[in-house]
């Protein structure tokens, strides 16, 4: 949508005769094949030649057949029929008209310009021409005079909507954006059933980042125009810039149906399907791109990206290497290869590539960081410290610098000095899980439990999941049976550690011996009886086998330390598992109580209270998630199905919620699902079909695909009956 509208001519004399003529040829019903129209317009250009064979001197003749390969897109031949007409009637207007428009077409703008200079030179009051001459001025970024032909386009016909447009257009480009949307808005005015003035006006507010108002437009410009790709391509950018991935995922598929060759958009859409994690399919996109465009290095990097995400890494290093021969000196190319070659433990090339980056930018910190990670995995610590030392000069607030840092002392057994820099690494950022991890295996190494035990509690208590870092991320069984060994020699001396018996309890887990970190949780417990960690950790054993005894140490957990939301989300869990609503309830709210800015601890209780048949308190649970997230997603659906499932239900209200959902997340079968059950107890059986089969694109799960498809078959028998 880089230019604005030409006008049409105008609807009387023999221009509006000619211009039935060229709407007859390229057949603008809709009910006419493609080609069948090609066949037509091929036959009258034949028609037309032997008229002229015999009638030479017709201007009319002329003029037809010109309109005719005009409709088939064949503007230079007809121009030369449009010339033959004015060189035997040198005032035509239809003739200067027309070809003003093909020149225009073929992008000989000058002397497009020409014509309908002439035009208006022969009649001063055509409207069209002036606003068909500020269409090529407007190509020309000739604004001044856009607008100056737009005016008397304006002045002659108030109502020509065309001109409104090319003057919105010509005012956006000058940066006069109220003058702009005011010249649409007028456009709209005039013809509220014509998209292109929403269309220019949502390009308008992109411009000036007024989003909500610019997915307005293009919403309702594709409302009158459904088949028409840029309001789809536009309307997704905009919903890009707003952070609303998945609207934009929705918009590109869309113009992927519409025209699947649109290579800008398909690695637009790959490269939101990849940072929503939907890696395998951003990579069918990417392939997609490459094979539509062999040289387009950003589809090769962002391939190379997905695959080293995906832990495939030679094909990573293949597309990177692809992209790199296209633009040597991109460093991020660069940096992507170099860190998957070192996942590959090829670290000689990884060094080489980080090399080639800082001969390209001596200051880049990462560089010198990766490298020396990559040195410390070779062995060469002497270096691969030096790398860590030049990174944190150049950012001393390099958290990652100072942990690769302290971890490369590690390796050389320094776990004093190495510890020094876990200290710096956490002043950086005191709530990091990995650091405190880190740090307590440090001092794991050097027998001091207590600070070990105490970092590996708040590690906990900051990450998602409660871990334990051996320094073992290959998982190395060997690396456990010698903390094991190594524990088991401690407590011979110190058989009170209550500290050394949890640790080993960690090993015994990851060696999948159950019974012996049960013992040794208990051993803990009974050395320390205060110790929360030993009572969750041992819960977390038993959640498979022995759910009461879980929840007996989940009690003692929460009654040690009723802060800590993970054992209040596990214990609620199994609560709700179990049939104890009343009792999970409590969890939840007490979870709301520490977390009252949370929206998602009200999404979660209001799915117990639907469950609970509890419809109206989980509502204001969802009104209260909804206030704290206005787009919550989650929160919308849960309303929706609890006004839908109520007493006496509210299906406007459902229909509404469940609506926004799917709104906020065009890729939620679930929501899809739902909404179709509402539309089923609406008795609209076709609107519920649409969801369905829309479900059915989306899901991947073959259990809900067959419920899927059981209920559209059980719609469409009931179909049938009727």
């Amino acid at each position: 949508m880089n230019n604005p509208p030409s006008s049409t001519p105008p609807g009387s004399g023999k221009t509006g005769f000619l211009r039935s003529i060229v709407n007859a040829i390229t057949g603008d019903n809709p009910s006419s094949s493609a080609g069948g129209r090609l066949a037509a317009i091929e036959k009258d250009i034949q028609n037309y030649t032997r008229a002229l064979a015999k009638k030479p001197q017709d201007v009319s003749l002329y003029l037809r057949r010109a309109a005719a390969y005009t409709a088939r897109r064949d503007y230079r031949n007809a121009i030369a029929d449009y010339s033959r007409a004015l060189s035997l009637d040198p005032q035509n207007q239809d003739a200067l008209y027309n070809r003003g428009l093909a020149f225009s077409e073929i992008k000989e703008l000058d002397r497009a310009v020409e014509d309908f200079s002439m035009l208006i030179q022969l009649n001063p009051t055509d409207s069209a021409a002036y606003s068909n001459r500020a269409a090529v001025f407007f190509k020309k970024a000739e604004y001044n005079q856009v607008i100056s032909d737009c005016v008397n386009a304006i002045r002659l016909n108030p109502k020509n909507l065309p001109a409104y447009v090319n003057l919105g257009s010509a005012f956006s480009k000058k940066g006069d954006v109220q003058k702009a949307i005011l010249s649409f808005t007028e456009a709209i005015r005039i013809n509220p059933t014509a998209w292109q003035p929403y269309a220019y006006r949502g390009m308008t507010f992109l411009d000036t980042a007024e989003l909500d108002k610019s997915i307005a437009d293009f919403s309702e410009a594709i409302h009158l125009n459904p088949r028409e790709i840029s309001n789809y391509a536009n309307r997704g950018a905009a919903f890009i810039r707003k952070g609303e991935a998945r609207q934009a995922l929705a918009d590109f598929t869309r113009v992927l149906q519409l025209d699947p060759n649109d290579v800008n958009i398909r690695l637009k859409r790959g490269l939101i399907l990849k940072e929503t994690g939907k890696l395998a399919e951003a990579a069918e996109d990417f392939t997609a791109v490459i094979q539509l465009a062999p040289q387009n290095r950003l589809a090769f990097f962002s391939r190379g990206v997905v695959y080293s995400e995906l832990r495939e890494f030679r094909k990573a290093i293949s597309d990177l290497s692809a992209a790199i021969q296209l633009s040597p000196e991109n460093e991020e190319y660069l940096m992507k290869r170099g860190l998957a070659y070192d996942a590959v433990g090829e670290y000689k090339n990884a060094i080489s590539d980080f090399t080639q980056i800082l001969r390209l930018n001596p200051e880049s910190e990462a560089a010198y960081f990766n490298r020396g990670s990559s040195l410390m995995r070779m062995g060469e610590t002497d270096r691969a410290l030096a790398d860590c030392d030049r990174a944190i000069q150049l950012n001393p607030n390099s958290m990652a610098a100072y942990r690769r840092r302290g971890e490369i002392y590690a390796q050389n057994g320094q776990y004093k000095i190495a510890i020094n820099d876990l200290n710096h690494a956490l002043e950086i950022s005191p709530r990091d899980s990995t650091n405190l991890f880190i740090r307590s295996y440090f001092y794991y190494e050097l027998r001091d439990f207590k600070n070990a035990l105490t970092d590996l509690v708040n590690g906990m208590k900051y990450s998602t999941t409660p871990v334990f870092i051996f320094n073992n991320p290959d998982n190395n069984i060997e690396l456990y049976k010698k903390a094991v060994n190594d524990m088991t020699a401690y407590l011979r001396g110190n058989p009170a550690a209550a500290g050394a018996y949890f640790f080993r309890a960690l090993a015994f887990e990851k060696l999948k011996d159950q019974a012996k970190a049960i013992s040794d949780c208990t051993q803990a417990i009974q050395c320390d009886p205060s110790l929360a960690v030993a009572y969750f950790k041992r819960s977390s054993l038993y959640l498979f086998s022995d759910q009461q005894k879980a929840l007996q140490d989940l009690d003692r957990t929460i009654e040690l330390d009723n802060t800590w939301i993970f054992p209040l989300k596990l214990r609620a869990g199994i609560h709700s598992s179990s049939g104890e609503n009343d009792l999970a309830l409590l969890d939840l709210t007490r979870i709301i109580q520490l977390q009252p800015k949370n929206a998602d601890s009200y999404v979660q209780r209001s799915q117990l209270l639907v469950s609970m048949k509890r419809y109206d308190e989980a509502i204001l649970d969802c009104d209260r998630a909804l206030a704290i997230d206005p787009r919550n997603q989650q929160a919308y659906l849960n309303r929706g199905i609890a006004h839908a499932e109520k007493p006496v239900p509210d299906l406007t209200r459902s229909i509404s919620d469940e609506s926004m959902a799917i709104q906020l997340d065009p890729m939620d079968a679930k929501a899809l699902a739902q909404r179709a059950a509402t539309y089923i107890t609406l008795a609209q059986p076709e609107l519920a079909l649409a969801d369905l089969h829309q479900a059915l694109i989306i899901t991947r799960d073959p259990s809900q695909k067959a419920s899927l498809m059981k209920t559209i078959n059980s719609i469409n028998r009931s179909n049938r009956t009727q």
